[in-house]
């Protein structure tokens, strides 16, 4: 029987991380789909504003900075006297980057392929719980909207930044991770308000890219002090002044702009606002209509995805709660999955869902902190194992020993987590995610040859330490040692003539 006209399987709206992976995997299992984007492209905050542009200006800083300290990092021959930061080349660098994701991953053409079928620049709002309004973002005349229908809706609409109610902003200019981008010159000094990972990330690549960089509030307040010492150190041979304190106000000055923050009046060329991002656009979208419950923190969901309304399915940001890029596409892929599968899954828990701060170097997280893995199993059953990069081949080599890597350990070795401060700590850390979510233990890690001197190298001697002492401290082992004798000349038997001699 054919498809009725304007009736689709499944419907997503929204089309970043988790709204492009719905529609791929509900297309790939056979089902008509639909994709609605309000923006008039594909691609959504990982794309145009978020992981991709932040990564490449990183990218630009980092190679500033090893240029500026080259002899630190092993290299030699380097002319500084002309090192400067060519903003309008940075930003064409992180539009070039962008284009080629885009081009080939997200494009309209690339999902079309996939049999997905797109309309952009579209704003979608329910009139009743099956069927969807498509007005045309532009338009503002009668005609310029349809009414789809669907079996099931999966809302994939992300989140943006937060505005701080913070007094005189109203009267000043201010960037947010969305507009930064769009500065016609480089500030000769920035503010940034808020130290979590967008503040962080960008405080630092500005700071060597050569601006003046004041970080306001608490650096990597989801971190453990241990991150936090590392970072604040690196963070002061940048340059970076943090302060701690809560920012209180702001005006505009002949010299740029007076931020009034922690006791201290800081005066800047540039005001970024990095204080943390919450969903969007749910009030327009009348998901009354279709019986869904939301609230302005997000819309809540089970453990299958599923919202109120249980054809209805939510995704990423606009959840609120964690919002990461792979946790969104993973919850794409999933709520996909039930929707047009005879069986539904389970997502997994916000343990097992990786975090990595793109700093240099990168502070990455998996499992449980030791703090979380002392409330859940007591603090006398688990133990941390640690070794700092200073006793890390490769970082020796590479001059990078500023960090460490930590594994959180329950009973029989079981790894609960760990924390990595190190260049590339997001790829380090994905073995002991693994590890995490398949419960192996330190015995196992043990076992899996690694290449000497990856980064990674650490984590089997790590692991290998942690076996050989439980060894040492074997009773069975030390048992059959005095059963069968000794196999080495440096054990020496106990005997009566050994006593008396």
């Amino acid at each position: 029987m054919a498809a009725k006209a304007g009736h689709y399987d499944v419907a997503v709206i929204g089309a970043g991380s988790g709204g492009l992976t719905a529609a791929r995997t509900a297309a790939r299992f056979g089902a008509r789909t639909l994709m609605v984007e309000r923006l008039p492209r594909l691609g959504g905050d990982c794309t145009w504003y978020g992981c991709v542009p932040s990564k490449a200006l990183i990218r630009c800083a980092h190679a500033m900075h090893e240029a500026r300290h080259g002899a630190r990092f092993g290299v030699a021959g380097l002319n500084l006297d002309s090192l400067t930061c060519d903003w309008q080349k940075v930003k064409n660098h992180v539009k070039t980057c962008q284009e080629h994701i885009y081009s080939q991953d997200d494009s309209p053409e690339i999902l079309e392929a996939a049999g997905v079928e797109v309309r952009l620049g579209v704003h979608a709002s329910f009139v009743d719980a099956k069927t969807l309004q498509l007005a045309t973002v532009e338009s503002t005349t009668p005609g310029g909207t349809e009414l789809i229908t669907a079996n099931h809706f999966i809302i994939a609409t992300g989140a943006g930044p937060v505005i701080p109610p913070l007094k005189g902003l109203d009267a000043v200019k201010y960037a947010t991770y969305e507009t930064i981008f769009d500065l016609p010159e480089f500030p000769w000094s920035l503010a940034v308000i808020g130290g979590g990972p967008i503040g962080s990330e960008l405080a630092q690549a500005f700071a060597r890219l050569g601006c003046k960089v004041t970080l306001v509030g608490k650096m990597m307040p989801s971190e453990d002090d241990d991150v936090r010492h590392v970072m604040s150190q690196v963070f002061e041979k940048d340059g970076i002044v943090v302060v701690e304190g809560r920012a209180e106000s702001v005006e505009p000055a002949a010299a740029g702009i007076v931020l009034h923050a922690g006791g201290r009046s800081l005066t800047c060329a540039g005001l970024l606002l990095a204080a943390g991002r919450r969903p969007k656009g749910l009030d327009a979208m009348s998901l009354d209509r279709a019986g869904v419950k939301w609230t302005q923190n997000g819309i809540p969901v089970d453990a299958k995805l599923r919202t109120s309304a249980k054809h209805i399915y939510a995704v990423g940001d606009c959840l609120g709660g964690l919002q990461f890029t792979h946790l969104a596409g993973y919850q794409g892929a999933l709520a996909a999955f039930n929707a047009v599968q005879p069986i539904s899954l389970a997502g997994t828990g916000n343990a097992a869902v990786p975090r990595c701060t793109f700093t240099h170097p990168e502070v990455a997280t998996v499992g449980l902190t030791m703090k979380e893995a002392a409330d859940a199993h007591g603090i006398d059953k688990v133990a941390v194992k640690m070794r700092m990069l200073s006793h890390v081949d490769r970082a020796v080599c590479e001059g990078e020993t500023e960090g460490f890597m930590k594994i959180i350990v329950g009973s029989g070795g079981v790894i609960l987590g760990a924390t990595v401060v190190a260049p590339a700590a997001g790829e380090v850390a994905q073995e002991l995610g693994l590890a995490v979510a398949q419960r192996l233990t330190l015995r196992s890690v043990s076992t899996c040859i690694h290449s000497y001197p990856a980064m990674s190298f650490a984590i089997q001697q790590m692991a290998a330490d942690h076996v050989y002492a439980s060894l040492e401290e074997s009773s069975a082992l030390s048992c059959l040692r005095c059963l069968c004798g000794p196999k080495l000349s440096g054990i020496k038997p106990s005997s009566s003539s050994d006593e008396s001699s």
